[in-house]
């Protein structure tokens, strides 16, 4: 039996975990391809399971399980931060009054805080109950009724200052089997906070202006915060004084008389931002009588901010980066509390392809690929190690191909055996709303219109997602460069090739507003079809009409024949033998994988597209040496023939 001192916490080896999900097989497009063979369950037999004792805040020495899987918790900050520890799975029950994150409504309530409903409590037979809150000899009562069924009871002091959060985050990781995510957890925080101390530690007292904090609640008028408050803290680590700082209370409605005597430089105001306008609320507080001759009324230095974010919750560290700002604006912006502006403080929320909004917790380490352009993308970012699973369609880069894939479609039980912290999907809104109902992050990425959406709503928003923005932003930067260059030279064309650009199959073409159109046009050619939306139907009446002088296809018709023998179809049917490209042999056939890439290679496919209208009129066209004579070569770069 393993004993815990929840003071002092160390780091231990991460717990395999066995996610107890039962869940229909349900075949879904999750991927263009497959992900490897399933990991076998871990069927953990009771010999297996340990226990520890832990020794909580009402000085009560509990025996809990190692790993907990049925979690009730009856604080809102319990809940928040078992879904940022990545510990949501195993929460069945949370209290009537969760707000955030939006998840966490899903999982059933089981009443209030006090008196708590035991009925709920018991009916979702909890293996962990985590109670956490300032302790009266009401609530102790309550916590032995819960013992007296059996259950296992962990109860928590409130915690108050920064410091006590980060302790109380330690020490639920401990407890719940999550202490490597904790760790990284408070790892995030404790950083935020230095990068805003290690700044207000060297002012001076006359460099701090006098703050006024007040929490609305109802009404027009609400308390502010004495010595040993929450907000008296905050103020302090943003380099502010509290004016009422030497009140030692925790919070209490201050004399207004008193309020205008000390005459605030700064005004803060917290409040449910859901229920006030900010605006109207910072006019409640100018046209308080006798107010206006107060500096921060007179110099308009009033600040609204979320009341949940001064809450005793990982979110305050949210909460201190808004009061250094609003107390400090000449030293706080984004790149002062931030080491660059790439850094990720999670939980983030992301508006991914299907316009879903999408709540990312903590940076995801085990990610699941379900499509080639993320594997790629990923590898680009320099996360492909980060893959645990992929579909097998995903050939590049090579290194891809180690990593397990699976057959399409794979079950839903599959997915969650995997334990995924992300999966990223092909835009799917069934999919998306499959693995969302059992708490699966899911982000929908792929669709494009354009080269900059290929930047923006893959590049980007994968390396927002996995904490690799810079490097997002330096590969999208040499991307756009290299764009511009190809830009540059296709101005030298006189006389812009027409072309047919053939999708994925052989009975469409590609039209407008897509990013196939769009890198033909950056390459100089002038699509046929750029007076049609998205794919059109193949009609070989339209094609002669308009008459292309390139054909622009694929190596391979996703397995539905090659580009080279479909270019032998079509010169032996006579219907095309009038399109100028047909009877000239212009022909150019690409990579499947490049001109159909949202990833980093579409700039491979424009240059290649470059090449091959580069000199369309002038040059003889190839795409093997059987197009040349005999005392030729075909030049495979230019699509040309040359001399040998």
């Amino acid at each position: 039996m393993e004993k815990i001192d929840k003071n002092e916490i160390k780091g231990k080896s991460d717990v395999l975990l066995t996610v107890a999900v039962i869940a229909a097989i349900i075949g879904i497009v999750v991927f263009s391809g497959c992900i490897g063979e399933p990991q076998e369950k871990q069927n953990l037999t009771q010999t297996e399971k340990k226990t520890k004792t832990f020794t909580d805040d009402l000085n009560r020495t509990v025996e809990i399980q190692k790993n907990p899987e049925r979690i009730v918790a009856i604080a809102t900050a319990d809940v928040e931060i078992l879904f940022l520890i990545n510990a949501s799975e195993k929460l069945v029950g949370r209290p009537n009054f969760q707000r955030y994150p939006p998840e966490a409504l899903k999982i059933d309530e089981i009443g209030g805080m006090f008196p708590m409903n035991l009925e709920k409590i018991i009916a979702k037979n909890p293996d962990l109950i985590l109670i956490t809150r300032t302790f009266k000899e009401e609530y102790i009562k309550q916590v032995s009724q819960l013992e007296s069924y059996n259950l296992t009871v962990v109860g928590f002091n409130y915690p108050n200052t920064m410091k006590d959060i980060i302790n109380h985050i330690k020490i639920i990781g401990e407890v719940v089997g999550k202490e490597n995510e904790a760790k990284d957890l408070t790892k995030n925080i404790t950083f935020r906070i230095s990068k805003i101390t290690k700044i207000t530690n060297k002012l001076n007292e006359s460099q701090k202006p006098k703050v006024y904090i007040e929490w609305i609640n109802a009404g027009s008028k609400g308390s502010t915060a004495g010595r040993t408050s929450r907000g008296n803290n905050i103020i302090l680590m943003a380099g502010g004084k509290n004016i009422f700082g030497d009140v030692e209370k925790s919070s209490f409605e201050a004399n207004t008389e008193e309020i205008v005597n000390k005459n605030p430089d700064i005004i803060i105001i917290t409040a449910d931002l859901d229920k006030f306008n900010p605006d109207e609320l910072k006019e409640v507080i100018k046209s308080r009588p006798g107010w206006k001759n107060i500096d921060a009324i007179k110099n308009d230095r009033i600040c609204v901010i979320e009341s949940q974010i001064t809450w005793a919750n990982p979110r305050l560290i949210q909460g201190l980066e808004e009061f250094a700002k609003c107390i400090h604006p000449e030293l706080f912006g984004i790149k002062t509390i931030t080491p660059t502006n790439y850094s990720v403080n999670y939980p983030i929320t992301i508006t991914d392809c299907l316009g879903r909004n999408v709540t990312i917790y903590r940076e995801p380490k085990r990610i699941v690929s379900g499509h080639p352009a993320s594997t790629e993308n990923l590898f680009a970012l320099g996360a492909g190690d980060r893959i645990i699973l992929k579909t097998d369609l995903s050939k590049y880069p090579p290194e891809a191909l180690k990593i397990p894939s699976v057959i399409s479609p794979p079950s839903v039980e599959f997915i969650v055996n995997s334990s995924p912290d992300v999966v990223f999907i092909y835009v799917n809104i069934k999919v998306a709303q499959t693995l969302e109902d059992i708490n699966i992050t899911t982000v929908a990425v792929g669709s494009a219109k354009d080269i900059e959406d290929i930047i923006e709503k893959n590049i980007k928003l994968i390396g927002r997602v996995i904490n690799k923005v810079e490097e997002a932003e330096k590969l999208s930067e040499g991307l756009k460069n290299k764009v511009e260059k190809i830009r540059n030279k296709k101005e030298e064309m006189t006389n812009p090739p027409k072309i047919l650009i053939f999708a994925g199959t052989q009975r469409l073409a590609v039209g407008s507003d897509t990013y196939i159109h769009d890198a033909a046009t950056i390459a100089g050619g002038v699509n046929i079809f750029s007076d049609t939306p998205k794919k059109v139907d193949i009609n070989i009446e339209a094609i002669v009409g308009r008459n292309p002088n390139i054909i622009l296809l694929p190596n391979d018709f996703y397995g539905k024949g090659s580009g080279s023998s479909f270019v032998n179809e079509i010169k032996k049917n006579k219907l095309w033998s009038s399109v100028d490209a047909v009877k000239n042999n212009r022909f150019c056939i690409l990579d499947r994988d490049i001109i159909f890439a949202r990833t980093p290679r579409i700039v491979d496919a424009i240059e290649q597209e470059f090449n091959c209208f580069n000199n369309w009129e002038t040059k003889k066209f190839c795409n093997s040496d059987a197009d040349c004579t005999s005392d030729e070569f075909c030049n495979t770069t230019n699509f040309a023939c040359k001399s040998k």
